[in-house]
């Protein structure tokens, strides 16, 4: 079976690699997104684009994690304020900065671009999501140090292309716009199943990883039948668990990361996109195509380690009810864990490794018998913006799991893993107990 997919490789590179060339409309017709671009706008994230312009554009989205803020409130920052996000120009009236720590890097990078490029001046729109946490789960103080950046390259239809890690510098953008078009080229073939899209993105990849994760590489591609789900989020966490240990291991040799305290270090390293290109070269075989508007989530997660936050998420019927709370009820987040522990079931199980199983398990049930909801980051921070609460630090040295709103407070209570158990039994006890009177 190996060496059926090294001769499927060597078969096919020439087909691939020949195919890089320009798809979609002419390169001289008007487009309405154009004037944007060329205006130094930046469009917010996912907006819909026309059924028209669908085929025809690509979309480079920059995940960073600034701190989230709605567009509507960046006008109310002082200048001097990171968190101000601000659409700007420069003094040629090209693609500027809005106030995110890379836009401006990576603006400069696109234009670049365009002058190697001027056939995409019509094919590109510019979006940049926020998605760090936001002071109000941080303490009050902003979290994006060390910062990080994601590109994710799209289609019309927000399906996935290419990616990296990082901010690019113009060649890196140029081969990873190249890239984007040479899959959709590919899928545009009539004649192409997804197995076959797999394997000649896989032959892609092969020629630029170093050899140990090229076997990695060819032993999924071998696999990819069994394991692989049509569940794209649930493939992101497969695929994170299968490769994550083996990058670490890599980072530790090229680097000379030794332990826990050298985490930053490599967050750092990571803004740039040569030290995560194996992984993510690796990836994209298996992701191309997949729906970037419902799975941005856990692809972020997979890197950045905890779930992203945006800004512009509506208000949920829950804050709403916390907020009014007109029955003066205590009510209780269970926090989703992060994705690479999100099938470990909690309250822990008999066959846990957690000191305290049985009370836990019984904290977990008096916490039922409050107003008990679910709820991930992203919900947390929209009750607490809304809900006008004090800030608190969801960042300790073991995971939150339990976020408690007491009535007439406006500072919620937080349950820590690491916590005594005991302890936090008996809050949920008086709570419990005023609920009985």
């Amino acid at each position: 079976m190996r060496c059926i997919f090294s001769f499927i490789l060597v078969l096919s590179l020439f087909a691939v690699t020949s195919a890089k060339f320009v798809v979609g409309q002419d390169p001289d017709a008007p487009s309405p997104d154009a004037e944007n671009v060329e205006s130094g706008e930046w469009r917010d994230p996912f907006q819909p684009i026309s059924v028209v312009e669908a085929d025809n554009v690509l979309v480079l989205l920059l995940v960073t994690n600034d701190e989230p803020r709605a567009s509507s409130d960046a006008g109310n920052h002082d200048a001097n304020n990171d968190a101000g996000h601000k659409t700007k120009r420069d003094q040629r009236g090209q693609v500027a900065g809005i106030g995110g720590w890379c836009t401006d890097v990576f603006a400069d990078a696109y234009r670049d671009v365009r002058r190697n490029r001027p056939d995409l001046k019509n094919q590109i729109l510019l979006q940049w999501l926020p998605a760090g946490l936001p002071r109000e789960l941080t303490g009050g103080q902003p979290a994006n140090v060390p910062a990080r950046a994601m590109l994710l390259v799209c289609d019309g239809n927000y399906r996935l292309l290419s990616f990296l890690v990082g901010v690019p510098d113009a060649a890196d953008l140029q081969t990873l716009i190249e890239d984007a078009q040479e899959f959709q080229l590919l899928s545009g073939l009539e004649n192409e199943s997804s197995g076959s899209l797999v394997i000649k993105l896989a032959q892609r990849s092969s020629q630029r990883v170093p050899r140990t994760w090229r076997a990695v590489l060819e032993e999924t591609v071998l696999m990819m039948d069994e394991e692989l789900t049509k569940d794209p989020v649930d493939q992101i966490r497969w695929l994170s668990d299968r490769f994550t240990d083996f990058y670490l291991a890599d980072v530790r040799l090229r680097f000379g990361l030794s332990d826990a305290a050298d985490k930053d270090r490599l967050t750092v390293l990571e803004q740039h996109i040569q030290t995560r290109k194996p992984w993510s070269e690796t990836l994209i075989p298996f992701l191309a195509g997949i729906d970037v508007e419902k799975t941005w989530p856990a692809l972020v997660e997979s890197v950045w380690g905890h779930q992203p936050v945006r800004a512009d998420i509506a208000v949920s019927d829950l804050a709403d009810e916390i907020k009014t709370n007109p029955n003066e009820e205590t009510f209780v987040l269970s926090i989703q864990p992060p994705l690479s522990i999100s099938r470990v079931p909690w309250p822990p199980e008999s066959d846990s490794t957690v000191p305290s199983i049985e009370v836990w398990q019984e904290v977990h049930a008096m916490a039922k018998q409050l107003s008990f909801h679910d709820a991930d980051l992203q919900q947390l921070s929209s009750v607490m913006r809304s809900a006008e609460m004090m800030p608190i630090d969801i960042r300790g040295t073991s995971l939150v799991r339990y976020v408690v709103f007491p009535p007439n407070k406006k500072k919620p209570l937080l349950v820590f893993q690491g916590d005594p158990p005991g302890r936090v039994l008996g809050l949920m006890k008086r709570f419990t107990n005023k609920l009985s009177r």
